[in-house]
């Protein structure tokens, strides 16, 4: 008969100090990982975790208009495009009564106030305030913003 040899014995386990602001849960699978990196000299491979989805406080994802007020304060023109071919309201108001129209012309962005407008955003609803975004144009004075908005030469 042929004598076997004995296995050699499994290496120690590693330690891992934790990093700063990881959770302890974070580095046991680090350290878990390293160990099969180390043990079967090569590590597994998983899909990478999808991003977590855009949340309000509520926990429930944030309605189009208000993604769609906050493109436009932020000029985020492609983003706009997307929310409104998704059927986004354009003129929805948030509890203050602005649209997102009034949030591309507050924040001077000509080019998000241009596909408000070319999508039908009404340059004359009054916010609360009984303020239009004509209004609020026209105190700005921007003329590149004011022909954006077919206000100006």
């Amino acid at each position: 008969p042929v004598a076997l040899a004995p296995a050699p014995p499994a290496p120690p386990p590693l330690q891992i100090a934790e990093a700063p602001g990881l959770p302890p849960a974070t580095a046991a699978a680090r350290s878990s990982e390293i160990q099969e990196l180390v043990v079967t000299g090569e590590k597994r491979v998983s899909a990478p975790a999808a991003a977590p989805a855009l949340r309000s406080s509520a926990g429930a994802p944030p309605d189009p208009a208000a993604r769609l007020r906050a493109a436009a304060a932020a000029d985020r023109t492609a983003e706009l495009e997307a929310l409104l071919a998704r059927g986004a309201q354009v003129d929805a108001p948030d509890a203050d009564g602005e649209t997102a129209l009034m949030q591309a012309i507050q924040a001077d962005h000509p080019a998000a106030a241009a596909v408000l407008r070319r999508h039908g955003a009404s340059l004359d609803r009054k916010n609360r305030a009984g303020v239009s975004a004509r209004d609020m144009a026209t105190s700005i004075g921007d003329a590149e913003l004011n022909r954006a908005l077919g206000l100006g030469p």
